[in-house]
């Protein structure tokens, strides 16, 4: 045997036993990491993926209504217009045939419309 967690048979590993909730389970039962079934298997790894995420309510970010994000950095802006103007100026001294090509693109943007 391969490891004493895991059960082979001529090499081959069929099951492993999950490190969070102790039951042995199919190999196929586990998500894989750089090729090698990773400890806890899918259905502990998505309790603990639940858990953190109602913890951290990370969804709430990930799912936000743009609107409010919108309205958000509007105001950002136009609170910090100096702030806001003095990095595109130095990003222009910095990358000037960039910021050429840009302004034409914008232009043609522009006739295209009319």
């Amino acid at each position: 045997m391969m490891n004493s967690e895991i059960s082979s048979v001529r090499g081959i590993v069929e099951s492993k036993t999950c490190t969070h909730c102790k039951e042995e389970k199919l190999i196929t039962d586990f998500y894989a990491h750089k090729g090698q079934p990773r400890g806890d298997c899918k259905e502990c790894t998505k309790k603990k993926n639940m858990a953190y995420q109602s913890k951290y309510k990370t969804w709430l970010t990930r799912y936000k209504d743009l609107s409010e994000r919108r309205a958000y950095m509007s105001e950002y802006y136009a609170n910090n217009k100096e702030k806001f103007a003095e990095y595109t100026r130095r990003f222009r001294e910095k990358h000037p045939e960039y910021a050429k090509e840009w302004a034409r693109e914008q232009k043609n943007k522009k006739n295209d419309a009319k």
